[in-house]
C-alpha cells in the first residue's frame, strides 16, 4: 500500500473539523491536480459497523482498514478519497489533492466519496445524510462552483462500471442530491435537511400488514428466505435462514422503522405535490416490487410529469410475476387484484382490503354424507321411546289371514284332504 494511503487511514473528522482540514491542509495543495467534482458511491456489502469472517463486530477504524486491504488485494494504485460513516464521521482515505481510484471513467477527473453501507437494503439515516451533504457542500465550495449534472455523478452512471445500482435506492436520486448540495439557507447551520410533509398513515400500516400477513417462521419465495411482514434475507442487514424466527413485537418495530424510511425515500424520487392517499398507494406498491423497481417505474415517471391519472393507471402494469428467478413473467391474478386496490387508493377511492397473503390456501370442501343415527336400545324395564308429537303416527299392519281353500287349485285341495285323513296329529 502506498505510504500516503497508510498515513491517512486513521484520519477522522466531524463536519466542522473537516472544513477546517480543507482550509488548512487541502486547499494549499490543490494546484497540481484540481477535480471537476464528486462521484458518490456506497461500500455495498461492507455494511456498518460490520463483522469480520468470524462474526466478530468491527470498530469503524477496523472497517476502514479492512476495506483498504481489499483495495490492495485488487492491486488498486490508489483509493477513493473519503469514506463517510452512519455515525456522521468523515474519514480521509486518499489525499484529496491526488487522483484516486473509484470509478473507471472518472478516476482522473473526480473525487470519489464512499458512503458506508448497502443502500439497496439498509436505511439511510438522517445523521448519515447530514454528514454526506455537509461534506459535499464543503468540497464544492472549495472548488468555487455549484454541483451540476456534469460535475456530480452517482457511481452507477459510469458506462464502464459494473456497479449498476451504486449508491443504492435508499439514499435518493441524483436530482435530490443536486438539490441538497446546492441548497442555501439563512440558518447558521452548514447543513439542511430535505423536509417532507407526509409520513406513513395508520391506514397505510393497517392495509400493508393485511396484504402481507405476518409469518413467525421463515418461508422461501423465489429461492429467497423471507420472514415477518415479507422481510427478505439481506433486508436492512438481516440474515434469514431456515432456522430463523421473529416475534410479532420484533416484526412491528422493524415494520414501523422501515415504512418511515420508505416514505422518505419515495418522496425523494418525486418532484410534484403528493396527497396522503397517493403516498399510501405508492408505499403499498413499493413494498411489493422494491424501491429499485419503483425508482425507474412508469408510475414515478408519469407522476413527475404531473400526469397523476397516468401514474394511477400505471399501477396495473405490475400484474406479472416469475414463479422462479429464471422463469418468464406470467400474469398473476393475486397481483392484478392487489394493483386494482392500490390504484383505487391512489385515486382516492379506497376499497376494503380483505386479502391476507399469509392465510392458508383455500381448499375445496364437500358436505359430509348424511348418517342415520339409531337411538340406543331401551332396557326391558323402561318405557320405549314414544314417537315425536309432531311426527305422523305409523300405520298399523292388519293381522295376517289364512288364504281361502276355494282359491287353491284342485290338486292342492286333494293333498290337504289326504294329509288330514291319513296322518295323525296334522291339521291343515
Amino acid at each position: 500500500m502506498p505510504s500516503a494511503m497508510q498515513g491517512l487511514l486513521k484520519q477522522s473528522f466531524t463536519l466542522a473539523q473537516f472544513k477546517d482540514y480543507l482550509a488548512k491542509e487541502v486547499a494549499p495543495r490543490m494546484s497540481a491536480w484540481r477535480p471537476r467534482g464528486v462521484v458518490l458511491h456506497n461500500t455495498g456489502k461492507m455494511v456498518w459497523p460490520g463483522f469480520d469472517a468470524r462474526g466478530v463486530k468491527l470498530t469503524p477504524a477496523q472497517r476502514i482498514d479492512n476495506i483498504s486491504v481489499t483495495w490492495v488485494a485488487n492491486n488498486f494504485p490508489a483509493a477513493p478519497h473519503l469514506m463517510i460513516s452512519p455515525d456522521g464521521m468523515i474519514h480521509t482515505v486518499w489525499p484529496l489533492w491526488l487522483k484516486g481510484t473509484h470509478s473507471p471513467s472518472w478516476n482522473d477527473t473526480f473525487w470519489g466519496v464512499e458512503m458506508v453501507g448497502d443502500f439497496d437494503f439498509e436505511p439511510f439515516f438522517d445523521t448519515h445524510r447530514l454528514a454526506v451533504t455537509g461534506a459535499l457542500q464543503a468540497l464544492y465550495a472549495m472548488l468555487g462552483h455549484q454541483a451540476t449534472p456534469d460535475t456530480f455523478h452517482l457511481h452507477k452512471e459510469d458506462p464502464k462500471t459494473t456497479h449498476k445500482r451504486c449508491p443504492g435506492v435508499n439514499c435518493g436520486t441524483k436530482e435530490t442530491w443536486l438539490a441538497r448540495i446546492n441548497e442555501t439557507t439563512a440558518s447558521t447551520s452548514p447543513v439542511t435537511t430535505h423536509a417532507h410533509k407526509l409520513i406513513p398513515s395508520p391506514f397505510l400500516k393497517t392495509t400493508l400488514k393485511a396484504m402481507e400477513g405476518f409469518r413467525e417462521k421463515p418461508y422461501l419465495l423465489k429461492g429467497i428466505w423471507h420472514i415477518g411482514y415479507g422481510f427478505r434475507d439481506g433486508f436492512r442487514g438481516m440474515h434469514i435462514n431456515a432456522n430463523s424466527t421473529m416475534t410479532l413485537a420484533q416484526a412491528d418495530v422493524l415494520f414501523d422503522e422501515s415504512v418511515a424510511i420508505q416514505a422518505d425515500t419515495i418522496q425523494q424520487m418525486i418532484h410534484v405535490p403528493l396527497r396522503q392517499n397517493q403516498l399510501d398507494a405508492l408505499q403499498l406498491l413499493a413494498w411489493n416490487i422494491g424501491l429499485g423497481a419503483m425508482e425507474t417505474s412508469t408510475v414515478i415517471r408519469k407522476l413527475n410529469l404531473g400526469d397523476y391519472a397516468g401514474a394511477g393507471a400505471a399501477f396495473e402494469l405490475w400484474n406479472k410475476a416469475r414463479l422462479t428467478p429464471t422463469s418468464s413473467l406470467e400474469f398473476s391474478k393475486p397481483l392484478a387484484d392487489r394493483r386494482v386496490k392500490e390504484r383505487a387508493i391512489f385515486d382516492g377511492k379506497p376499497q376494503p382490503v380483505t386479502v391476507v397473503l399469509a392465510k392458508p390456501p383455500v381448499v375445496a370442501t364437500h358436505p359430509l354424507p348424511e348418517v342415520a343415527i339409531k337411538p340406543p336400545a331401551s332396557p326391558a324395564q323402561t318405557v320405549p321411546h314414544a314417537p315425536s308429537p309432531m311426527a305422523p303416527k305409523p300405520a298399523l299392519t292388519p293381522p295376517a289371514t289364512k288364504p281361502s281353500l276355494a282359491a287353491l287349485p284342485w290338486w292342492a285341495r286333494f293333498l290337504i284332504w289326504f294329509l288330514n285323513k291319513n296322518i295323525k296329529g296334522v291339521k291343515i
